[in-house]
């Protein structure tokens, strides 16, 4: 992959003149820069390389052009290689964030059905729209959906299961169905006003009103269950103005789990460390300086194992404060991870 993104690059540089096969080959490493001619094994991977571009959706163009051969007086017919950036780089369509992101969610929606005729040029497209770095990377069907997930959702229980919620996002009409807890693993009746759909490790999420609890709550698709799906007749609800789809939807994955209520964490950064984590920090709690080249960091926490998983690397670099529960989960955790590779170490050496 490395190479194709160099041979992309290097034909960007050129897009005018273009570059000759042994030209490409050699400014990209392929073979070495004193060769005069390539051999039958470096062109099947020039002509590997060239199909690899292509199949990304990018129009690799060739031209024949005539040119005096090294060592001659002669005219010889030769063929340059090249990329328009005009053809390859998608002009800004100036979508707002809305509507960019409804797109990215019909598309990965209607790309999961295998027998859509056109599914490999949605995903291209797809692609392309990425490509236009406009800082939505998920997708949205009522709201400015974000996304955190690269891969994209995997098709439910049921295939019709997302169709009718769907429907009744768009219909605005609440909908009524079982739910199965994550914690619990209890099932229960909810009924919901969607607000808004988005996609996360490749499963299908649901955001709305939870009428009886009179909350925003996140449902995952597949804990809901397809049978017991109903659209209710009372009449159409309204999305809150101030409701922000990215809220929900592009918060670490300690503040995922939205049935927990949020308790306030203390963090001691060092000094060292800090730099690499700063802009994190400060878009996601407060940070304050210590008087022992340390920083402070407090943020909300409503599941306290997957920031214990993502302060590990750091070791002695980030130590929790506060509050005592999260001190005391973090230290078994700690234990627990030595233990398993001591283990495991004692495992190998036997």
């Amino acid at each position: 992959m490395v190479k194709v993104l160099k041979a992309i690059a290097y034909l960007l540089d050129n897009p005018v003149e273009g570059v000759r096969a042994i030209d490409l080959m050699k400014g990209i490493g392929m073979v070495e820069p004193d060769v005069e001619q390539l051999t039958d094994a470096n062109r099947r991977a020039f002509e590997r390389l060239k199909e690899t571009i292509r199949e990304f959706g990018i129009p690799l163009e060739m031209n024949e052009t005539t040119q005096f051969a090294d060592g001659q007086q002669e005219e010889v017919n030769a063929y340059t290689y090249h990329i328009l950036p005009r053809r390859y780089v998608l002009r800004n369509l100036n979508l707002t964030d809305e509507e960019d992101a409804t797109l990215r969610l019909m598309g990965h929606y209607i790309a999961q059905k295998e027998d859509f005729p056109l599914r490999t040029h949605i995903a291209l497209a797809l692609q392309k729209l990425s490509a236009r770095g406009s800082g939505l990377s998920g997708q949205s069907l009522l709201g400015d959906v974000i996304s955190h997930s690269p891969e994209p959702a995997q098709p439910q229980q049921d295939p019709d299961l997302l169709d009718q919620l769907l429907k009744c996002g768009t219909d605005h009409k609440t909908v009524s169905f079982r739910y199965q807890s994550f914690h619990s693993n209890q099932v229960s009746q909810r009924r919901v006003e969607p607000y808004g759909f988005f996609t996360r490790k490749g499963l299908w999420y649901m955001v709305g009103r939870d009428c009886d609890k009179d909350a925003v709550r996140v449902f995952r698709v597949s804990r809901i269950d397809p049978k017991g799906v109903k659209s209710l007749a009372q009449g159409s609800y309204a999305i809150p103005d101030n409701f922000r789809m990215k809220d929900y939807s592009s918060v670490p994955p300690w503040n995922f789990l939205y049935e927990n209520s949020p308790v306030e964490a203390t963090i001691e950064i060092s000094g060292d460390d800090f730099w690499r984590v700063e802009g994190f920090c400060r878009d996601h709690g407060q940070v304050s300086e210590t008087d022992r080249d340390a920083w402070l960091w407090k943020l909300e926490v409503r599941d306290f194992d997957p920031l214990i998983r993502w302060m590990l690397p750091f070791g002695s670099g980030m130590i929790p404060k506060q509050p005592e529960e999260f001190v005391s989960r973090y230290r078994a955790l700690v234990r627990k991870t030595l233990d398993n590779y001591k283990e495991n170490s004692t495992s190998a050496v036997a």
